[in-house]
Formats: C-alpha cells, sequence, structure tokens
C-alpha cells in the first residue's frame, strides 16, 4: 500500500507548529525594567510585557495567577543557565499577575558585579501551554524589537546606593547627639542636686 504524498507535509508542518508554540509561549511571557540602569542597593521594577509603566499592585484585577519567580542573570551566560537550581542565578522576588497577565515587582539590586543583565523566570503554571517547560531565560537576540530591546536589559553600574549609607550615618550621628545631651543634662541636673 502506497502513503500518501502529503503525509510528509502534514509531520514536517506540526513538527514547525509544535516548535512555533513552544518558542510563542516563551516570547508571550517577557518581562520589562525600569529603570534600565542602576547601581546595588537602588530601587528598580520589573513588569510584565503588556502591563502599563504606571501599574501598581492596588491594580490588579481579581482572581491572581500563580506567583512567577524572577531571577537576574548575566547577559553573556544567560544561554548556559537551564535550571533555578544554577548557582549563577541571583533571586530577585516573585511577580503575582492578574488576571489579565498584568503584574510588577519592585525589588532592590543585590550587590552584583557591573554588566548587562537579564532575567530568568520559574513559573509553574507555564507548563501547561510551554509543553511542560517552567523555566525560561531571555538572553539578547536579534528576534527582541528593537523599541523592548533598550527595556529588556538591567545594566548593573560600579558602586552601590549612596542614600542607605548616608541615611545610616545621619541616623548615628543623630542617636549619639541625644545619648550625648542625655548624658550632660544628667550630669547637671546631679550637680545641681548635690550642690542644694
Amino acid at each position: 500500500m502506497r502513503k500518501p504524498r502529503h503525509v510528509p507535509l502534514i509531520l514536517a508542518a506540526a513538527v514547525l507548529l509544535s516548535a512555533v508554540g513552544a518558542e510563542s509561549a516563551q516570547a508571550a511571557l517577557f518581562f520589562l525594567f525600569n529603570p534600565t540602569s542602576a547601581r546595588p542597593g537602588d530601587e528598580v521594577a520589573v513588569r510584565t510585557g503588556g502591563t502599563p509603566p504606571t501599574f501598581t499592585l492596588r491594580d490588579r484585577v481579581k482572581p491572581l495567577q500563580q506567583p512567577i519567580h524572577v531571577y537576574l542573570v548575566l547577559n553573556a551566560i544567560a544561554t548556559q543557565v537551564h535550571s533555578r537550581a544554577d548557582s549563577r542565578l541571583v533571586p530577585v522576588g516573585a511577580l503575582v499577575p492578574d488576571k489579565n497577565g498584568h503584574g510588577v515587582l519592585t525589588f532592590r539590586v543585590p550587590r552584583l558585579k557591573a554588566g548587562k543583565y537579564t532575567k530568568a523566570a520559574w513559573c509553574p503554571s507555564c507548563a501547561a501551554h510551554s509543553y511542560g517547560r517552567t523555566f525560561f531565560t531571555y538572553p539578547d537576540n536579534e528576534q527582541i524589537l528593537p523599541r523592548y530591546r533598550v527595556i529588556e536589559f538591567l545594566r548593573v553600574e560600579a558602586g552601590g546606593s549612596t542614600f542607605p549609607w548616608s541615611l545610616a550615618v545621619g541616623l548615628l550621628v543623630a542617636v549619639i547627639s541625644a545619648v550625648a545631651s542625655s548624658a550632660l543634662f544628667l550630669r547637671r541636673r546631679t550637680r545641681r542636686l548635690s550642690a542644694g
């Protein structure tokens, strides 16, 4: 019995569609940074694609979806990372999208060496739409639209934010001044009482 000629074409189309489906599932889950350049200690927001820049957690529409755990990874090694257990990943928190897939996560940049960072995500609920895949990395490539390319990556600058240190020093000076003033007040009061 002869095989119909169109069977190889159908098989090729099925393989192509399954590959495109897996890529589409990953492409549908993408994240944008604001700002796109920061120092360790600075505050950065990461939001899902399609989420308005002014979106806050109060704007979420219930029911909320399962958390997506977000990590930072150096863009240069992102293609080498295939598991959320990889020690080169730096966790920054969990983003909980709303019913419409909108979500935002605000975090402080950890102490990282300077460089270009991308995201990695562990998304258990994505398995149903990505042939069982739950872990994704987002290295820079030519398929990213130019308008998104500038906001899909975080450039970590050398050094750290000075605000927390200046605040800590200011508080320390205020505490020392308060203790010194109290000690001086008590000494004068003690002298007055002993003189009287």
